[in-house]
């Protein structure tokens, strides 16, 4: 610790070293490539819909995670085009520029919705897998009684 009033004054402010910087350089870099395309800070004069951001920023983590690195247009790594599109999101919401188009809040909170949806994928993946051992003349697992496969008979 120094006794030097400014550092006292900065640790009072929003620390900006915990960002590392070649990751707002790849941020820039996107958006710079947005400024060519559309205009520099386009979204503060001209308002956005969030749905828009929001499926540009999901396109482009399902891109990534389907294996392309960069987006071919730019060269831009996708992950960088997902941060700035939420960036360009958040400033026109704190600019008062975004219209919030979003659908009506959930009643049932999103980790709920997961869990079930984890276990019914779980469950219908079973009786998938069941099935194709059935029909590949695998013995026949144990299934519960209430569920039941037609015979190649019953099916015909």
């Amino acid at each position: 610790m120094s006794d030097n009033p400014k550092e006292a004054a900065g640790r009072a402010k929003t620390p900006m070293s915990p960002v590392p910087a070649n990751v707002l350089m790849r941020i820039g870099a996107v958006l710079a490539h947005g400024a060519a395309k559309y205009g520099r800070h386009n979204w503060r004069t001209a308002g956005i819909n969030l749905s828009t951001y929001y499926d540009a920023a999901l396109r482009h983590l399902a891109s990534w995670w389907e294996g392309e690195d960069n987006d071919p247009e730019s060269g831009e790594s996708h992950l960088a085009h997902a941060m700035a599109t939420l960036v360009v999101a958040l400033d026109a919401i704190e600019q008062g520029m975004a219209k919030d188009d979003r659908p009506p809040a959930s009643k049932v909170h999103p980790v709920t919705k997961e869990k079930r949806a984890v276990k019914a994928e779980a469950f219908f993946a079973d009786l998938v897998s069941a099935e194709i051992d059935r029909l590949a003349g695998c013995p026949r697992p144990v299934v519960p009684a209430h569920i039941r496969f037609p015979t190649p008979t019953e099916q015909s």
